[in-house]
């Protein structure tokens, strides 16, 4: 993890998974705690406290905004979000989710929701800001076909 190294960090290795064969990324980094861990594993950021390379085994970010065609969704007097690093999951309060579902024209379907495949290349980039730092995600990102 960037100038940190860690020779002796035991990794999973997966040569299929099923719904992500054609993601666009190379692996995923669990972040969980060690009661997470599958066949007792220690997570990577409890062996680099452990090791001494990092003085907290804690990774953390604050998510300011969301901005979608000049809109801006937030919570300003703070809120409660989940952003799991290790799947594309993103929740939050149920009336700031509708009102993206909506500037997106997204259909329910059961427990997700839904736009055509036809629109995709329509749909706003999405811009989360982190500490002051503007990250743009186009729809071919956060759109699953």
């Amino acid at each position: 993890i960037g100038k940190l190294i860690d020779m002796g960090q035991p990794f999973g290795l997966s040569k299929s998974q099923y719904g992500m064969e054609h993601a666009p990324f190379d692996g995923i980094l669990g972040l969980g705690y060690p009661s997470l861990a599958t066949q007792g594993t220690t997570p990577i950021f409890d062996t680099l406290k452990r090791r001494s390379l990092i003085p907290q085994p804690v990774f953390a970010f604050y998510l300011s905004s969301i901005t979608m065609n000049g809109v801006v969704f937030g919570c300003f007097r703070g809120c409660q979000a989940i952003l799991d690093t290790g799947t594309s999951l993103v929740l939050g309060p149920s009336r700031l989710v509708t009102a993206i579902q909506m500037l997106i024209s997204a259909s329910p379907v059961g427990h997700e929701y839904a736009v055509s495949c036809s629109y995709v290349a329509r749909l706003p980039t999405i811009i989360f800001s982190i500490n002051g730092n503007d990250y743009p995600l186009p729809p071919q990102a956060y759109i699953r076909k």
